[in-house]
């Protein structure tokens, strides 16, 4: 037997991680069990646990054959620090016939990035492996991944963050994979495809929704081409020079034009030649698709001077924030389903009201009612009541115990209780979502309890170091249990559990959700409007579009509707400090923070235990221990990684860390689904007792070329480009920097369709102004430059309350709608430069 966990032996902890496992049998059939567990070690402790939780598969090796298995299992060692993972072989009456440890393999630290390649083997990709992009500590690690390998389920593929297809045959892919990939996208995976003479084969087996272009064909570009057009300050990026020198060669590239529908928001052309895009980067909810009409590992580029200057301008648009996170800051897992940041859930799933000893109370007064007074009754309207006392009461007597016999035999299975939250993480076209359940489940008599969660997903019991609600049970030793998954199901059996116990399971699953959710919506004089339609089989409750610093209230949407909508938008100030969860709560006369659990009450309404719930997932309920304080001014939160910056920022609260909104999306629509999208448990063959939260959460685009005015923070800037070698992203959305520059890039909308008068940028300065523009006395030394498309220039801007106002705004405005903002610093001797991310605003 040999065991090997992880991608090529290359593994994150904090994720679910495949393991793969060969069987030989050199004897007779074989039929056994394999199981995996992992060994965790306490920090500075010398004993070793093994986990009590085995991931089974039955197997059955053939007479003198040999069988390959893989099996998706958990690493969330938490505090402690992963030993090994071990596979045991047993045969069918349970006798151990062969123990393995995995072979000793490569563990990713937080921040590193790593790219899996589904390529044709002779497509050349080693120019990743000598990229070092900004900030980061070494090279980019790649994997070669292919149909066998690539995972079927979002929450394997987590352990990526950048995946490439080039010249791959798409169709080779299972449903499920293409399902995985498109939840991945949606939660922020980076995709980046290649076009070009392969184009058909790579592409054309893709959904809509991974494809931001059109293809039409190929072309032949001559030699002597530059893909970087004329206008373009790339043409002036010392760093990136060699990425405008002329091609060497005649090459065949796609040719392309941009989807302008679809599930896409920010859809930008930023290499062209001749109007055909080159490289097109697209934003998917949280995640960016890029496509490339050019193979860079085509071997009429081998002589080219720019293939590695192409790979590092892509990967830092896409990348973006994510480079500059600090190297010294020390990264921690948020746990099975990012429960760290959000802990308030455990609070919300204990039973609020167990129906067993209310049935027996009632029957036992029914009993005590018909024993007494009733059979007196009877025996009064009786001829003979002398005659008839005692068969009467002999017969109420057997009559009762038969039926108290039989009403404790299903009570002792009716009052199983499953209290759930399950978090639906929609893609922008509705196509795909992917589903975190929180469940507690409780029991009332003591022993072996099977739960069997339909469909493929990823369930896991929840660690008792993960309680961290509930000290008394963070000590306790975890109970033994086995989980068997499948591609249609997953076993999971609590061994040994305590009569009148409550048991919690984290469970992934990626979902097609039966119908969608529909918007065209735009902002008009302070007002949302526009349409939204409901095609799920389900009434959606308290909906509302979050913007930064802004939300609308859509109130109930019934399944099937379809509803104008013209709704005024409530403004929060930035400098008050309050989250979008305080403010829904309070506009609907809810007390803000709203945190009941913690204060031994319960929610008595449907809208408070939906507002206990945005608590929950706004981090209210459970500061994280290591922040030593709050996450929100000490901590940046980064696809399920928790890095502790300090803060060490003139004023941490004005940072803009808002967990409901999704990162990228120009808006977020939440509400709650009556229904769950999802089939749900059983417990030893019964349905149990049900209270579930469905909570759902979906990136928009907005018309914007139909909205106006629009306001700052609507159209935000993002960082495409960092000359600096000390400058870093300290908290959400407040960036340091002693010297060098960064360059953000903002989108605008058509001018000819919004025909506005004037465009404003902000760009908030944190150290002259650290608590708002009207604030401070020191004095300002942050230098902005905007590049101006028509003179080809970068010209100096001077900020008014951190703001630029041009009347003239078809002069910064390029190709795309792009607008460039550069950041320096013009006098590094006052010291670091603190500030904000620009945003743009038309009127």
């Amino acid at each position: 037997m040999q065991v090997a966990a992880g991608f090529d032996l290359v593994y994150r902890t904090g994720y679910w991680t495949p393991v793969h496992v060969a069987l030989t049998n050199s004897g007779a059939l074989f039929r056994g069990t394999l199981a995996i567990n992992i060994l965790t070690r306490a920090p500075r402790a010398r004993v070793e646990q093994l986990s009590p939780w085995n991931f089974e598969q039955a197997v059955v090796v053939p007479a003198r054959g040999s069988k390959q298995i893989s099996l998706n299992v958990p690493l969330y060692p938490g505090i402690n620090n992963l030993e090994s993972v071990i596979a045991t072989l047993r045969d069918d009456h349970g006798k151990v016939i062969a123990r393995q440890n995995a072979t000793h393999g490569v563990s990713l630290q937080a921040g590193e990035i790593l790219v899996g390649q589904l390529t044709d083997p002779q497509v050349d990709l080693e120019t990743l492996e000598t990229i070092f992009l900004p900030g980061q500590i070494g090279s980019l690690t790649t994997i070669q991944l292919d149909a066998s390998t690539l995972p079927t389920s979002d929450a394997v593929l987590e352990n990526f963050d950048i995946l490439i297809l080039d010249a791959f045959t798409t169709s080779s892919l299972h449903a499920n994979q293409l399902l995985a990939l498109q939840t991945w996208v949606n939660r922020g995976g980076i995709l980046i495809e290649v076009g070009g003479p392969e184009w058909k084969r790579t592409l054309g087996s893709l959904p809509d929704s991974l494809v931001p272009v059109t293809i039409h064909g190929t072309r032949i570009l001559p030699p002597a081409v530059s893909i970087v057009p004329t206008n373009d300050p790339l043409r002036q990026n010392m760093n990136l020079l060699p990425l405008s020198a002329a091609l060497p060669e005649s090459i065949e590239v796609s040719v392309a034009s941009l989807r302008q529908q679809g599930p896409f928001s920010e859809n930008e052309t930023l290499l062209s030649v001749d109007s055909v895009p080159l490289l097109v980067q697209a934003h998917q909810g949280q995640g960016i698709v890029c496509y490339l009409g050019i193979d860079p590992a085509s071997p009429q580029l081998m002589n080219w001077s720019g293939t590695q200057e192409l790979w590092i301008m892509l990967l830092t648009h896409a990348l973006g924030d994510q480079m500059l996170i600090p190297i010294p800051a020390i990264g921690y897992n948020t746990g099975p389903g990012e429960l760290l940041t959000r802990a308030g859930i455990l609070n919300m799933l204990k039973p609020e009201m167990l129906p067993g000893p209310t049935i027996l109370v009632a029957f036992l007064c029914g009993y005590a009612l018909i024993l007494g007074p009733l059979r007196l009754l009877i025996l009064r309207r009786m001829k003979q009541p002398q005659k008839w006392r005692l068969p009467l009461f002999m017969s109420i007597v057997i009559i009762f115990s038969l039926f108290a016999y039989n009403l404790t035999f299903y009570q002792r299975n009716a009052s199983i209780v499953d209290t759930s939250v399950s978090i639906v993480q929609m893609s922008q076209d509705s196509a795909s979502a992917h589903v975190t359940t929180y469940s507690g489940i409780f029991v009332p008599n003591a022993g072996d309890f099977h739960l069997h969660r339909p469909g493929e997903n990823l369930t896991q019991p929840l660690a008792n170091q993960f309680l961290v609600t509930n000290r008394s049970q963070v000590a306790k030793k975890d109970i033994p249990a086995s989980i068997t998954a499948s591609t249609n199901e997953t076993q999971v059996t609590l061994q040994g559990l305590d009569a009148w116990s409550l048991h919690n399971t984290v469970t992934e699953q990626d979902i097609r959700p039966a119908g969608k959710i529909t918007t065209h919506l735009f902002l008009h004089d302070g007002k949302l409007m526009g349409t939204i339609s409901n095609t799920l089989n389900t009434t959606l409750s308290d909906l509302y579009v979050l913007l930064p610093h802004r939300f609308a209230n859509l109130g109930r949407l019934a399944a099937g509707e379809t509803r104008q909508i013209n709704v005024p938008i409530n403004n929060i100030s930035q400098q008050s400090g309050n989250s979008l969860a305080d403010q829904i709560a309070e506009s609907g006369g809810v007390t803000a923070p709203y945190s009941p659990y913690t204060h031994n009450q319960s929610p008595q309404t449907d809208f408070q235990r939906h507002m206990a719930l945005l608590s929950s997932l706004n981090g209210n309920d459970y500061p994280f221990s290591q922040c030593k304080g709050s996450c929100k001014t000490r901590a940046i939160a980064d696809k399920g990684t928790l890095f502790i910056t300090g803060g060490r920022v003139p004023n941490p609260s004005l940072n803009d860390y808002e967990p409901l909104l999704i990162p990228g999306a120009t808006a977020t629509l939440i509400g709650w689904a009556d229904r769950p999208l999802t089939n749900g448990i059983t417990v030893n063959g019964w349905q149990p007792i049900s209270h579930q939260e469905n909570f759902l959460q979906m990136p928009l685009s907005l018309d914007l070329a139909q909205s106006l005015p629009i306001p700052p923070d609507v159209i935000p800037g993002h960082m495409i480009d960092v000359e600096s070698f000390d400058a870093e992203l300290r908290l959400p959305g407040i960036y340091a920097m002693d010297n060098g520059s960064i360059t953000f890039e903002m989108l605008s909308p058509d001018l000819s369709r919004l025909h506005a008068n004037k465009m404003t940028i902000t760009e908030p300065d944190l150290w002259a102004h650290p608590f708002g523009p009207d604030t401070g006395f020191l004095p300002s030394h942050l230098q902005a430059q905007l590049y101006n498309w028509y003179t080809q220039t970068w010209e100096n801007i001077t900020l008014q309350q951190d703001a630029f106002t041009t009347t003239y705004p078809e002069a910064y405005i390029g190709p795309g709608g792009r607008v460039l903002l550069q950041i320096s610093n013009k006098d590094s001797s006052l010291g670091s430069l603190y500030f904000a991310p620009p945003s743009l605003s038309f009127a």
